[in-house]
């Protein structure tokens, strides 16, 4: 199987594959700060390390629901024309 190049996906494609990087980010991160000991100076220097960076990602998740959610508005336009 050849590697995906971004470029050959369709926009809804893209979007669904930036989406789902995107969850896979906010699951990594999610794990790393449930293990944090946030008792410990270090873990709690770590968790306001991370917090910021959950918040951004989970920020990306709903602007990316939005773009799928506008490809498949357009798309259905498109078939109703159809």
């Amino acid at each position: 199987m050849s590697p995906l190049n971004l470029q050959d996906l369709s926009a809804f494609g893209q979007l669904a594959l930036n989406l789902d990087n995107n969850f896979r980010e906010l699951e990594r991160l999610a794990t790393q700060i449930d293990k944090l000991e946030i008792s410990s100076d270090y873990g709690l220097d770590r968790a306001k390390q991370l917090l910021p960076k959950f918040n951004e990602c989970s920020l990306e998740i709903v602007e990316g629901v939005k773009g799928l959610a506008a490809a498949l508005g357009e798309a259905r336009g498109r078939a109703e024309k159809a």
